[in-house]
């Protein structure tokens, strides 16, 4: 009655007058739709939520498909409605007909991937259009390499619309806002057939499970505040629950675990074995079967559980093994013997990264770390900005240079190198790993490119504004060198890698701040630079664990032709947790840091 008085007055119609009060009419509707329920009247609760629903899509589109800078934090914004509404669809598909429920689980599945538009997935998906583009054989092609500040400029755009990377300016993202504009109709006239695959709104259940294999098992959450929707799909079914976990005890028990596999000055923390197999009941008991017959697991996670690697979870309840020797020998059902785990942005990327080309990178391999440091030798990477930022939030030369030396982050790339049987001018260390050593070469030569330094977390800090990895200190800094390559440089480069290893300080989840969204911004903008997989670390990695497992991933992926990262980081870690290294590799804090994010 409020909306409709309101649209009287200013003389709108429903859509247009929504769309401008997107803010207050999203809650509003979803509100509605809950308490429809609520009150029995499903018809009135389903009307809502298809509001609601309409009203979400449309914002998205146009904000996709207008590049807008600002779109992240409009979406950032609307996510925690996003969310409830996808919850009230889960609940509604679990009363009514058969017919009713059925309606109600495409409903909520596709209601389920809203609040997963993140600036993570779309760099995913404007990637894959990019490399889909350049990579046909049409007028598109020939358009994006007639000159090459176009070509910059697309591609700029591309991580813009994709990433919505906010670290990039205004106004450089409406200069290439602008050179889009002027050759869109050129591109459009020789648009390549499999261009569409960009789209944003969500897709349906068929479309979605026909990019699963018949052993591949696609699971997605959603991090409600009342309960956690969980959805797991196959080639043949899918399925939908509302797990008894508010976002809030979802919070609490991803902490715990977190918590349990920082190492503290040296030292192992006991790990709370209950917690992981209570969590692995509350979430995904009702779909362990499928689960553990699966070979692969395709994971899309939200909220809490964005921080925290699926592997170490336990399918079983134990009882806690005293000491790291009888960790080894206790044979514990952790998930990581279950299948191999990949982590997707959103449901919509895994066609976009299926359709990918593959990598047409010559050289074999590209390591880059032990940065020519002058603090303390440590084996522990990741520091924070406050470490490194002098009063008016630039980075301190004299700061940075102080940073603790990594000398096994040498022996990590040595090692990798080896495996790879690569040569050691095919490593930047020292004096070498910097950013303008970087810059002069050709990267997008390298299929697999590696980090080996400090991890620098953006946090809250208002001067240091995104992550950052850290580099030799130049002599002198200027724009193109300050000794830290920023996630918005990252997403600059041209890569063509089919993955980037950043072994550092949580590369992996969200950067630093409480109220951060989807995955890390240098994971997502090494994506946007066009890593196809990313491999990185939830915490503070040791440097020697570190180096036999990534080495022996590599090993193994090469056994495969380099194919399947997922599976060769699966068998890197049981190795890890069961017989290399000394006994406390059995603790999941060595073996579990590391996850994969895209396709296998």
């Amino acid at each position: 009655e409020w909306f409709a008085r309101v649209r009287e007055e200013v003389g709108a119609t429903a859509p247009e007058f929504h769309q401008r009060h997107i803010q207050q009419a999203l809650p509003m509707l979803v509100w509605l739709g809950a308490d429809a329920l609520r009150a029995g009247r499903r018809v009135d609760a389903v009307r809502f939520l298809d509001e609601a629903d309409g009203l979400s899509r449309s914002r998205i589109t146009r904000e996709w498909r207008s590049g807008n800078v600002a779109a992240a934090s409009t979406l950032a914004s609307l996510r925690s409605h996003l969310r409830r509404a996808a919850d009230v669809r889960a609940a509604l598909a679990t009363t009514g007909t058969p017919q009713e429920q059925a309606r109600a689980r495409e409903a909520a599945f596709e209601a389920a991937q809203l609040p997963h538009i993140t600036d993570a997935a779309l760099a995913v998906l404007a990637q894959a259009q990019q490399r889909l583009l350049e990579s046909d054989g049409s007028q598109s092609r020939q358009a994006l390499s007639t000159r090459e500040d176009i070509e910059v400029a697309l591609r700029r755009i591309a991580a813009l619309r994709a990433a919505f990377i906010a670290y990039v300016s205004d106004e450089e993202a409406e200069r290439a806002s602008r050179l889009l504009r002027n050759r869109e109709p050129q591109l459009r006239s020789g648009a390549s057939p499999n261009s569409d695959i960009a789209a944003v709104t969500p897709v349906g259940s068929k479309s979605a499970s026909v990019q699963l294999r018949s052993n591949e098992l696609l699971l997605t959450t959603v991090s409600a505040d009342e309960a956690t929707v969980v959805v797991a799909m196959t080639q043949a079914k899918m399925s939908i629950r509302r797990a008894p976990l508010s976002k809030a005890s979802l919070a609490e028990a991803v902490a715990s675990l977190r918590a349990g596999v920082e190492i503290q000055d040296g030292m192992l923390p006991p790990f709370p074995y209950q917690v992981a197999a209570k969590l692995f009941e509350d979430l995904f008991g009702g779909f362990k079967t499928d689960i553990l017959s699966a070979k692969h697991l395709y994971f899309v996670p939200d909220g809490p559980l964005l921080s925290l690697p699926l592997h170490l979870l336990l399918t079983e309840k134990v009882s806690a093994p005293e000491g790291a020797s009888a960790i080894r020998s206790a044979n514990l059902p952790w998930l990581l013997l279950g299948p191999a785990i990949s982590i997707l942005p959103s449901v919509q990327s895994l066609a976009a990264l299926r359709r990918m080309p593959a990598s047409a990178a010559q050289e074999a391999f590209l390591g880059i770390g032990d940065p020519l440091l002058k603090g303390a030798a440590s084996g522990k990477r990741g520091v924070a900005a406050t470490e490194i930022l002098d009063k008016s939030g630039r980075v301190s030369l004299a700061a940075l240079s102080q940073l603790s030396q990594l000398p096994d982050s040498k022996i990590e790339l040595l090692s990798m190198a080896k495996a790879m049987d690569s040569k050691s001018e095919d490593l930047l260390l020292q004096q070498g790993a910097t950013e303008t050593g970087i810059r002069r070469l050709s990267l997008d030569r390298y299929r697999v490119i590696a980090f080996a330094t400090h991890g620098l977390l953006a946090g809250e800090l208002d001067g240091l504004v995104e992550p950052a990895l850290v580099l030799t200190p130049p002599q002198t800094a200027s724009r193109s060198d300050d000794g830290v390559l920023m996630a918005s440089e990252i997403a600059a480069l041209k890569l063509d890698a089919e993955v980037v290893i950043l072994s550092a300080c949580n590369t992996a989840g969200s950067d630093g701040k409480p109220q951060a969204e989807g995955l890390s911004g240098l994971a997502r903008a090494f994506i946007a630079a066009g890593a196809r997989r990313v491999v990185a670390s939830h915490w503070s990695v040791s440097s020697d664990s570190a180096s036999l497992l990534m080495s022996e991933m590599i090993r193994q992926s090469r056994a495969n032709r380099l194919s399947n990262w997922s599976e060769a980081h699966r068998v890197a870690m049981v190795k890890l947790s069961r017989e290399a290294g000394p006994p406390e590799y059995a603790h999941p804090a060595h073996w579990a840091p590391f996850v994969v994010i895209g396709t296998p």
